[in-house]
């Protein structure tokens, strides 16, 4: 009796998982790390950096409820590319009462930027007394390359280059791809994504792993599918990867 509640126990958690991992993927993707970009939060009063690929954000003080707002606008395009302009309103819920405006910009591509806000009703256009705050950025070119890694030979790429890992993979039956290293502080893993080849339930797809070299060294990646409730002692597929950090 006592071996079949263990057994009933055991499904169920395990029916659980499964259908907890299918709902993740219902959106073709799933990212189980962050990126390599950072966010930065802009400065007026100096220029700020940035690299391709990094994120920036400004909040300001705004209330639509009055009519005006904040618009942007840009001293060269391409630089950068607004991702959101989401407006928050203030906790107590007043009717007529402000909140912050957050805008999102990417970096896209290198070169100095100047970013200009000005807060004014929209019917009524800029006017000499208009609100305006600037922000300066520089987009650096970030000259780091992307190198697929291959099984069998040793993978050299440099510090700060990428290395990325993609393997086939079904997270709906339970396994998944788990990475570790014969030294640490060589890699780092910069992001381990899945994305699902279809919209059928059940069907697998492809999962990627990007590594950043961090520091000279030799280390060997090694990867092993299996499921995270028996351990990876139960792993039905292995395999490594030799990088050379240089």
């Amino acid at each position: 009796m006592k071996g079949k509640v263990k057994c009933i126990l055991f499904n169920a958690i395990t029916f659980f998982m499964l259908a907890a991992m299918i709902i993740a993927i219902t959106s073709n993707k799933v990212t189980f790390a962050s990126s390599s970009s950072k966010t930065v939060t802009l400065s007026q009063s100096k220029v700020n950096n940035l690299n391709i690929g990094d994120v920036a954000t400004i909040s300001l003080e705004s209330n639509p409820t009055t009519g005006y707002d904040w618009y942007v606008t840009y001293s060269k395009t391409g630089a950068l590319n607004l991702v959101s302009n989401d407006f928050k309103a203030s906790k107590n819920n007043i009717p007529g009462a402000g909140g912050v405006r957050t805008f999102i910009f990417k970096a896209m591509g290198s070169g100095d930027c100047t970013l200009t806000f000005k807060y004014y009703r929209f019917f009524e256009g800029v006017k000499a007394d208009t609100k305006t705050i600037v922000y300066k950025v520089k987009v650096l070119n970030d000259k780091s390359k992307t190198v697929a890694l291959e099984q069998g030979k040793k993978n050299t790429i440099n510090v700060g280059d990428l290395a990325k890992v993609t393997l086939e993979s079904n997270p709906t039956t339970g396994y998944y791809w788990y990475e570790s290293y014969s030294k640490k502080g060589i890699l780092n893993l910069v992001s381990n994504d899945y994305v699902v080849d279809s919209n059928l339930i059940g069907a697998g797809g492809k999962q990627t792993f990007t590594f950043k070299g961090v520091a000279k060294g030799d280390c060997t990646i090694i990867l092993k599918y299996y499921r995270s409730f028996e351990g990876e002692n139960k792993a039905i597929k292995v395999v490594s990867y030799n990088v050379k950090v240089k």
